[in-house]
């Protein structure tokens, strides 16, 4: 006789990576609890860069699966959120001959990869027009990306789970995992909001917590994976101040590391550092560094503006939950692959990033299979009510 349950599913993590996993197994039939011990989207999935990008950067690196999966899932979340996920023109400054050969082969595999054409080509003589004061005298290279609102995805995504039976619990702490004589999970001990205990009953659990997931594997342990938490922080301006119509990208010439603003919701975001940040448990925050960074950016790109540290609206800090190759590399040149390890009914999840949370949710899925009922066939290909056509079988 099987043990009764109150869940199928318990996910631990309300950030956009958790919402994925409560989606995708709520579309396949399961019964799914998510608890989030703060509040939804209140980590990095509401302090990240906004972008839904397919990782141009990336495929100097050589990752063109990473890619072409980022490019894919940028077109999907394109076609099935309207107006939540939107298109970004891109214009990125030119370097010299052979920067500047390199980077369209680069584009027109980016193309070819987005099943798009977007890439193109402006002089320093079109750029005076279509964004005034940049400083890009080599000319920039045009392509596509998007931009989203990150919380108010993470929202959707819970939303669009909730309506298939999920249930959500935020400010809901886990105190720990319980098991049976086996050492298999098959519950947990909680505490909610009013500050009382109570226990699920489970049949497997999906660790979703970013880069506090190492704290997670210590508090019920686990070994922890080897993550290395990075900080990317960000400025926020008022559009008025730096009226920019696309998205633009430059290195920066301290480092060459690339940087970037783009206009969003009547503001202009500028990003982004890339700092080791040890401690997950401290809330990230920009440093006086960092700011000094980025406003030396925009002087390096928008000469004549005059940016100063009183012009800022705001600024904003996430940990990005990156893989540490322990290879000692710079934190740019880490990789942002995914971690799904599972044992004993426990997933844990990590890596990735915003554009590709849906195969990330899939891959957890997947995981946690052998200890869940038989996973049914989505009754809709689409992921959001309301959304587009089917995706294409991958090659």
């Amino acid at each position: 006789m099987s043990t009764p349950v109150d869940t199928d599913l318990l996910v631990i993590g309300g950030g956009i990576s958790g919402a994925g996993v409560a989606l995708a197994a709520a579309r396949r039939g399961l019964r799914v609890t998510l608890v989030e011990r703060d509040d939804f989207a209140s980590g990095a999935s509401s302090a990240s860069s906004k972008l839904v990008h397919g990782g141009l950067r990336y495929l100097a690196k050589g990752a063109v699966h990473l890619t072409a999966q980022s490019l894919r899932e940028r077109e999907r979340l394109l076609r099935e959120l309207p107006g939540l996920v939107q298109r970004l023109p891109f214009s990125l400054a030119a370097g010299g001959a052979a920067s500047r050969a390199s980077t369209a082969l680069g584009l027109r595999l980016y193309d070819a990869l987005a099943r798009r054409h977007a890439r193109g080509f402006d002089p320093a003589a079109t750029l005076a027009w279509t964004v005034p004061g940049w400083h890009a005298p080599q000319g920039a290279h045009r392509y596509d990306d998007a931009s989203t609102d990150d919380a108010r995805l993470t929202l959707r995504v819970l939303q669009e789970a909730r309506t298939l039976g999920a249930q959500l619990h935020n400010r809901t702490a886990l105190e720990a995992l319980t098991r049976d004589a086996q050492g298999q999970v098959n519950g947990a001990q909680l505490r909610g909001p009013d500050g009382k205990a109570w226990t699920l009953r489970c049949r497997a659990a999906v660790a979703a917590t970013g880069a506090h997931l190492a704290t997670l594997a210590d508090q019920v342990g686990l070994q922890a994976p080897k993550l290395r938490p990075l900080r990317g922080s960000h400025l926020l301006l008022p559009l008025w101040r730096l009226p920019l119509a696309r998205a633009v990208a430059w290195r920066h010439a301290r480092d060459g590391r690339p940087v970037f603003a783009y206009p969003w919701l009547g503001t202009l975001i500028v990003g982004t550092t890339d700092e080791d940040h040890p401690d997950p448990e401290r809330a990230p925050r920009i440093t006086a560094a960092e700011q000094a960074y980025l406003l030396d950016a925009l002087a390096q790109a928008f000469p004549r503006a005059g940016i100063q540290a009183r012009d800022l609206q705001c600024t904003w800090a996430g940990l990005r939950p990156v893989l540490d190759s322990g290879q000692g590399l710079a934190p740019s040149q880490e990789r942002r692959d995914t971690l799904v390890q599972a044992s004993q009914g426990l997933v844990l999840l990590s890596g990735g990033k915003l554009t590709t949370f849906i195969p990330m949710a899939e891959a957890a899925l997947r995981a946690a299979a052998p200890w869940l009922p038989p996973l049914r066939e989505p009754t809709h290909p689409a992921w959001f009510a309301g959304g587009g056509t089917p995706l294409p079988p991958e090659a």
